[in-house]
């Protein structure tokens, strides 16, 4: 029971005395995060989205008359920026 009292006195010392790095670390990551993964996941995610959502509108409109995977890029474009600007990313 000492030494796991000791071990604990040892870590909060330990974090007491690099508390500065802690917060910076914790910023950075953070940060990356922030403006690197968030707005890539959010595109990958809104590329499907749009693609799939594109096909559908086109197959709503022709039926099976159309080629299979093919949408009209407005569709598409406009599908696409309003999923990024839900999520946060576009303008």
């Amino acid at each position: 029971m000492a030494t796991l009292l000791n071990s604990i006195k040892g870590v909060k010392g330990w974090v007491t005395k690099h508390l500065l790095v802690i917060i910076f670390l914790l910023i950075v990551v953070f940060g990356f995060y922030w403006y690197e993964m968030r707005p890539w996941l959010a595109i990958k995610k809104c590329q499907g989205f749009a693609e799939e959502q594109a096909i559908q509108e086109l197959k709503r409109e022709k039926g099976n008359k159309h080629d299979k995977g093919t949408f009209r890029e407005s569709d598409y474009e406009s599908l696409y920026k309003r999923c990024l600007r839900v999520k946060g990313i576009g303008k």
